[in-house]
């Protein structure tokens, strides 16, 4: 399925406690995704090092 942003940011997921989940084929949630992640891997490596 192509990327287009006409999906939703937000997805149903019943896997997860909330049932929402971000959703990857929405650039924006793509990009939050991307941000959320490198975020957490620099306060990793601030916090480590």
């Amino acid at each position: 399925m192509p990327m287009g942003d006409k999906e939703p940011l937000f997805v149903r997921d019943e896997r997860s406690r909330n049932g929402y989940v971000l959703n990857h084929r929405n650039p924006s949630g793509l990009a939050l995704i991307v941000v959320l992640t490198v975020g957490v891997l620099i306060l990793a490596v601030v916090a480590l090092g």
